[in-house]
């Protein structure tokens, strides 16, 4: 939903260049000139002191408090009931999922067999036939440690951070092989690892997302306040101060037009990027779909989500 306003983004892209341009050409080469150095400067800055303040700001405040929020939601999922539900309604016949038994596996040590074959044998032994091959078997419960972790973060986080950590462990399930001990209430275990699972979330799973977000409203203020501020400085300057000559002037005023328009875009690419994710790709107007619709601005685009 929302695709149909792909070509608002392309009216954008078109209309930013078009002011841009006509601008610049009117201004001239040398006031041009020095207005892009100002943007250049700007966007370097910006995305340095962007990836400086994520890290930072990640580090000291985010991961501290997400560790916190985290710790009351790990044992309050109930992981070993919910992962025996999903696993009952998988459709398998005669199968019933013991709790108890889940915790035995899930206590015992992987590296001598491994969480997925000691399941997998135990829902055979159960039917008394193989239920699905095993590494059907095996992508089907991966999916389900996906939709259960997931939950027990979008309880507490954010549900863009939820969904790229579905996304993680779909693509690399066994780093759940360390964690799922963690975050059952395992009476024989004298300390409470709930904030070590917790840490682990952070660590393994919502650490990207949360520095993207950070980084993006980072990235977006910090390349307005700069850009704004070019803006005002050059405009104190007054135009007689340079001696143009009127067409090649002009021509190159537009060129310069052209690439400080594309400097903006990523400005604006990045804005509507963190509006993305904080709707969490859900919103009517601010969805991937929409912009992968569109013929020019999601190159643009593009770039923001490779670098971001």
């Amino acid at each position: 939903m929302g695709e149909e306003y792909w070509w608002f983004y392309d009216v954008i892209a078109v209309a930013v260049v078009a002011i841009c341009i006509f601008i610049a050409a009117k201004k001239g080469l040398f006031k041009s000139g020095l207005s892009l150095t100002g943007y250049i400067i700007a966007f370097g800055l910006a995305l340095s002191i962007s990836s400086a303040a994520a890290n930072s700001i990640y580090k000291n405040s985010s991961r501290v408090n997400n560790v916190k929020n985290l710790k009351k939601s790990v044992y309050q999922g109930k992981f070993l009931e919910k992962t025996s539900d999903y696993i009952e309604s998988l459709g398998y016949p005669n199968v019933k999922v013991s709790e108890n038994k889940l915790l035995a596996i899930y206590t015992s040590d992987p590296r001598k067999k491994s969480f997925d074959k000691q399941i997998y044998e135990y829902i055979n032994n159960q039917n008394a036939n193989i239920v699905d091959p095993e590494n059907i078997f095996s992508e089907k419960l991966h999916e389900g440690y996906a939709q259960i972790i997931s939950g027990i973060i979008s309880d507490k986080l954010s549900e863009y951070s939820a969904e790229y950590a579905a996304e993680a462990i779909r693509e690399k399930p066994y780093t759940t092989d360390e964690l799922i001990p963690l975050m059952i209430d395992n009476q024989e275990i004298e300390r409470d690892t709930s904030k070590e699972a917790a840490e682990y979330i952070c660590d393994h799973y919502t650490e990207k997302p949360y520095k993207t977000q950070i980084r993006l409203a980072a990235f977006v203020i910090i390349l307005t306040v700069l850009i704004a501020l070019t803006v005002f400085i050059l405009t104190a300057v007054k135009s007689d101060n340079f001696n143009d000559l009127p067409v090649a002037s002009n021509l190159l005023g537009g060129v310069i037009g052209a690439i400080k328009g594309g400097i903006l875009l990523l400005g604006i690419a990045a804005m509507i990027r963190l509006y993305v994710v904080l709707g969490s790709n859900k919103m009517l107007f601010f969805n991937n779909k929409a912009i992968d619709n569109s013929h020019i601005f999601r190159y643009i685009y593009s770039f923001i989500t490779d670098n971001f």
